[in-house]
């Protein structure tokens, strides 16, 4: 077994801080898609820049869908309790739109399905 030479070592672990650096990118890239936050900003030998995870990120889509929907759910609650109705709309129409299935029978289209196989068993 030969001995490996310090440059040998020095490329090795060159390439296992770029392969982690990778890693550490491609993770942070997966977090913001799954959570919906901006990517951090990671320092490249051009720019410079520093990292900037530390800074809390202010603006979530998700507090928005959250703010939304408990807009919306008070909105049912009041057209429930007053039984008052907005725009023709009441909460026993959204219940029943809700609660609708919406599922297609395919049978129902089995007609409109041409049917191309040629007969030549002959």
């Amino acid at each position: 077994m030969e001995p490996i030479s310090s440059e040998q070592k020095l490329r090795l672990v060159h390439s296992i801080r770029e392969e982690h650096k990778n890693n550490q990118m491609t993770m942070n890239h997966r977090e913001s898609v799954l959570f919906g936050t901006p990517l951090p900003l990671v320092t490249t030998k051009e720019t410079e820049e520093p990292y900037d995870n530390d800074k809390p990120h202010t603006f979530s889509y998700r507090k928005i869908r959250f703010l939304l929907a408990i807009l919306l759910f008070l909105g049912f609650l009041f057209l429930d309790i007053t039984d008052t109705q907005i725009l023709g709309i009441d909460s026993t129409a959204i219940t029943t739109k809700i609660s609708e299935d919406y599922r297609t029978n395919l049978f129902d289209f089995i007609e409109t399905i041409p049917y191309t196989q040629d007969n030549t068993d002959e």
